[in-house]
C-alpha cells in the first residue's frame, strides 16, 4: 500500500504476509532509502532489522573506507560520540570501544572486514546481540553506502528500545557526515 506524506517522495507499508520489508521510504531528493524488517525467531526470541542506504557519485571509495576504518577518529565526524578507540588493526576478530555521549563505554567486535567493501560488527548485551553490517556497493560511477542494523535474542525487544532505536534514527546523518568527512577531510 502506498501512502503520500510530505516528508518522503514515496512511503510504503508492506503486507505482513510478504517476505519483503514491512516498511520502506524513499527520498528521491536525497537519493536515500529506509527499510524496516520485523520478524519473530522460531526459538522464542525476537529479531528486528533496519537498513539505511544512500547512493553517491563522484567520490573515492578509498577515502570513504579510510574514514570508516579509522575508528580512533570517529568522534571527529560522529557528533554523538565522546570517543572511539581501536588498539591494533582494523581486522576480523579485533575489538574496539566507543563511548556515546551520555552513555556507557561499549565493547564491539569486528566479525568481518573486506577492505573497501564491507565490515560487520557485533555488540553483545545480556540475552541479545546487535550486528552492524556496513557496506559499500559499487554501481558504475555510483557507490551505495548501506548500513543494516539487526538485533536478536530473548531480550532484543528491550535492547532495541534502549540502544538500537537511537542508532537507527541517526543513520542518515551519520552517512551524510561520513560522506562529508571523506570529501572534505
Amino acid at each position: 500500500m502506498k501512502v503520500d506524506t510530505p516528508e518522503w517522495d514515496e512511503y510504503f507499508l508492506v503486507d505482513e504476509l510478504n517476505e519483503g520489508p514491512d516498511f520502506v521510504s524513499l527520498d528521491k531528493n536525497n537519493n536515500s532509502k529506509h527499510t524496516y524488517y520485523y520478524s519473530e525467531i522460531t526459538n522464542g526470541g525476537w529479531m528486528k532489522t533496519y537498513t539505511y542506504s544512500k547512493k553517491v557519485s563522484n567520490i573515492d571509495i578509498n577515502k570513504l573506507w579510510d574514514v570508516w576504518s579509522d575508528i580512533n577518529r570517529w568522534h571527529t565526524w560522529q557528533n554523538d560520540l565522546d570517543y572511539a578507540s581501536l588498539d591494533g588493526d582494523f581486522k576480523e576478530g579485533n575489538f574496539f570501544f566507543l563511548k556515546p555521549k551520555g552513555g556507557p563505554k561499549v565493547k564491539i567486535q569486528l566479525l568481518k572486514v573486506v577492505p573497501n567493501k564491507q565490515f560487520i560488527d557485533l555488540t553483545t548485551f545480556p540475552l541479545a546481540k546487535m550486528y552492524g553490517d556496513h557496506d559499500f556497493i559499487v554501481y558504475g560511477d555510483e557507490i551505495e553506502i548501506k548500513t543494516t542494523m539487526t538485533i536478536e535474542g530473548p531480550l532484543a525487544f528491550l535492547w532495541n528500545k534502549i540502544v538500537m532505536e537511537g542508532i537507527v534514527k541517526k543513520l542518515d546523518s551519520q552517512t551524510d557526515n561520513l560522506i562529508k568527512k571523506a570529501t572534505q577531510g
